[in-house]
């Protein structure tokens, strides 16, 4: 959370990295373009029809060469930026970048980006690529990666404006060292020009410059995919420092919700300043309850609703809002020790210790025969479990025993896909094609908050 609003007299300037430590890379350029060193001299790039580069080291050297052509430069430099001569027009095409990095549905595309392209040397002699552009265009393809770009306007204006304000919150102390955020999960996803869409850019038009704000301070807009119902409190997930406008909300209508709170045995408790009664999801016979059923909630939608709303990556898992791993002990093992760099022996049991509001888990004990292992918190626990990263922590395990006692296979259930903090996207896209404008959304997950201008 940025500490007081400062005003800008006009749009800033974001640079992503877009590729980061490749051996080489590629790019297609579609209009002149100039190739600027840090050193040496400047070179004008003509289209010709075959014109796809090779950026490489070569020594000390950057070297610049067209694969059809022949054409070659050199420069001892420690990075090259490749501007258009006519940028509000001119598209560069970067080629094999990878998204999704260490999800499930990681895969390489070739993206095309507006703006300046640069190529910069990193100490461990590989090269990265980052994209520099004004924050309102970088805006336009994040909402259309994130989300579809035909979702509801209001669902794009409302996450346009957490995008904006988690962007504008991270600038003064940026989480990479040449450029301010990255362009896949890890920062929030901007794929270029592929998925844009009229609606995407009306969104951001319409919002230009509002920022989310708490007691006169940028907010940290966290949002995750599908809460699972309730979303979590921020010091659940991450540091133990809470932030009031990242606290608990019910994803549902409120009176649909207490009608089926009504149906279940589970433990109920009052909570927050509100008094509403929720779930005790740090229980475990009530939290096995919660994600074995599907209790009314914006983010238990059906396929047919979903098909408008993802994009085509995010619509190849089955289920959002509840899910089922599967895995044979011994692979089960195998991921634990991969992951962890720990050998318990044989694995024998997963032991929640601690749940969130959400019912994620904080903390999880992994039970073996040589040692027990506490892992925490959440992305810790996902990333534990699964080759990329278990949907989320909020999940209860089933173990099969054999006639030894030993487990045979382990299974998860499981509610939401990722942290759950801050805004549920899948929730915030229903609410939207329910008719509430982006201001209501906004206001229903970050309690407390307010919009702002910053230009």
């Amino acid at each position: 959370m940025v500490k007081g609003i400062k005003k800008y007299t006009r749009e800033p300037i974001v640079r992503v990295g877009i590729i980061e430590r490749a051996p080489e890379a590629y790019f297609t350029i579609s209009s002149p373009v100039e190739l600027v060193p840090e050193k040496g001299v400047t070179v004008r790039l003509t289209p010709s029809g075959r014109d796809k580069w090779h950026i490489a080291l070569f020594g000390s050297e950057l070297q610049v060469q067209n694969i059809h052509t022949g054409e070659l430069h050199r420069y001892p430099a420690k990075y090259i930026r490749v501007e258009p001569i006519e940028p509000q027009s001119a598209k560069i095409i970067v080629h094999d970048v990878t998204i999704g990095i260490q999800f499930h549905w990681q895969r390489k595309e070739d993206q095309t980006f507006p703006g300046v392209i640069e190529f910069r040397r990193n100490k461990d002699d590989t090269i990265s690529v980052i994209n520099e552009l004004p924050i309102e265009s970088y805006l336009q393809s994040v909402i259309s990666s994130e989300m579809s770009g035909t979702s509801p306007i209001a669902l794009l204006q409302a996450h346009t404006v957490i995008a904006r304000s988690w962007l504008l919150a991270q600038m003064d102390n940026p989480p990479h060292i040449d450029f301010d955020v990255c362009a896949d999960d890890h920062c929030q996803r901007y794929q270029g020009l592929k998925r844009m869409t009229a609606t995407a850019v009306q969104a951001v038009n319409d919002t230009r410059g509002q920022v989310l704000t708490y007691q006169n301070t940028i907010c940290d807009t966290r949002y995750s995919k599908s809460c699972g119902g309730i979303s979590e409190n921020f010091e659940n997930v991450w540091q133990d420092t809470p932030f009031p406008y990242l606290s608990y909300i019910i994803d549902a209508p409120e009176n649909e919700f207490q009608d089926w709170l009504k149906t279940i045995d589970g433990k109920k408790i009052q909570f927050g300043s509100n008094r509403k009664q929720i779930p005790d999801l740090t229980d475990e016979i009530t939290v096995r309850e919660w994600i074995t059923h599907r209790p009314p909630a914006y983010c238990n939608a059906s396929p047919e609703v979903l098909e408008s709303l993802l994009n085509e990556y995010d619509r190849e898992i089955p289920d959002l809002f509840r899910w089922k791993v599967v895995y044979p002990r011994e692979e089960l093992e195998q991921l634990i020790q991969q992951k962890t760099q720990e050998d318990i022996g044989t694995l024998l049991d997963l032991v929640p210790i601690k749940r969130g509001i959400s019912g994620r888990l904080i903390y999880l004990d992994i039970v073996g025969s040589k040692k027990t292992l506490r892992i925490g918190k959440e992305l810790k626990i996902r990333s534990a479990l699964s080759p990329s990263h278990l949907y989320s922590s909020a999940f209860v395990v089933d173990v099969e025993k054999g006639n030894n006692g030993i487990p045979i296979q382990f299974t998860l259930l499981g509610a939401g896909w990722g942290h759950g903090v801050g805004l549920c996207q899948i929730g915030a896209a229903v609410m939207a094609t329910k008719g509430f404008d982006y201001k209501t959304i906004l206001f229903h997950y970050y309690l407390g908050t307010e919009i702002s201008f910053l230009w």
